[in-house]
């Protein structure tokens, strides 16, 4: 089965690499480099994840002429054919009748365990904060915060990813291997949004966050940041009790392959579920 997604984000980034350690074909189609009739010859899809947005008029008529199962990820959109599936972001709140699929579900985040460092950390690496962006969060609100922690504590502070933060702390963007060397290498992840807290989990690396969350506590101002990593940053037992308890959490529910599942039940793959656990 050959099952390929439309450009690289962390959902399909961590679906691909699941269904790929399944032994899948799955591939990244980078629509942008590659026309749409190219990459069906090529790649010949049985299975096509596609962004809503992608779907411009070149590419709706590709995927009405090829038997194709559909599964469109993003906002509803109008389209001239009816997709297979239809998956929402865990963030938007959108009544289901309002699109038009005969099958919807909330695709939540998840877990990516193929972003994954072993073995023991880094110390040419390590911080005692680390933030890292694997979704373009909110712009302002990363950096204020960033610089708040810059200029008001003396904690070793690095950032990596797709923000930028205007100091010698940034790294800048870097290959997800040495990312996550880089996460493993540290006391604490910063997030924002709960974009890279269930990410952390997996390394067994103690997050903390701006948005309420059912495994670490949350802050809710630079202040309040500041306040929680005074108590949690050299506290390593505390750290290493609650990362323990919400990594059971994350790998009995949280990951990619549990994703994976939960679309099979949707398009009549319930083998999928038995090749998941």
């Amino acid at each position: 089965m050959n099952i390929v997604f439309t450009n690289t984000n962390p959902i399909f980034d961590g679906l691909c690499g699941a269904f790929s350690f399944m032994g899948y074909d799955a591939n990244i189609w980078m629509i942008n480099n590659k026309p749409v009739y190219d990459m069906f010859y090529e790649l010949k899809p049985d299975i096509l994840f596609v962004k809503s947005v992608h779907i411009v008029p070149i590419v709706e008529k590709a995927l009405i002429e090829h038997n194709t199962t559909v599964v469109v990820y993003g906002l509803p959109k109008e389209l001239d054919f009816e997709p297979d599936l239809w998956c929402l972001a865990d963030d938007v709140d959108i009544d289901f009748k309002l699109v038009d699929a005969p099958k919807v579900m909330t695709l939540k985040r998840a877990a990516n365990l193929t972003y994954y460092a072993g073995g023991n950390p880094d110390h040419k690496l390590e911080s005692d904060v680390f933030y890292a962006s694997n979704f373009i969060a909110k712009e302002n609100l990363v950096t204020n915060n960033i610089q708040y922690l810059l200029d008001k504590t003396d904690y070793k502070i690095l950032s990596a990813g797709q923000t930028h933060i205007p100091s010698p702390a940034c790294i800048g963007l870097c290959a997800s291997k040495h990312l996550m060397s880089y996460l493993k290498s540290t006391k604490i992840s910063l997030d924002f949004d709960n974009n890279f807290i269930l990410d952390s989990i997996a390394n067994k690396i103690f997050c903390l966050s701006n948005t309420e969350n059912d495994f670490f506590p949350h802050y809710e101002s630079p202040e309040e940041m500041v306040q929680l990593l005074d108590k949690f940053v050299n506290d390593d037992k505390a750290r290493r009790k609650m990362v323990k308890q919400a990594y059971t959490k994350v790998i009995e529910n949280e990951t990619f392959f549990h994703r994976v599942a939960e679309i099979g039940s949707y398009l009549g793959h319930d083998e999928w579920q038995e090749q998941c656990q």
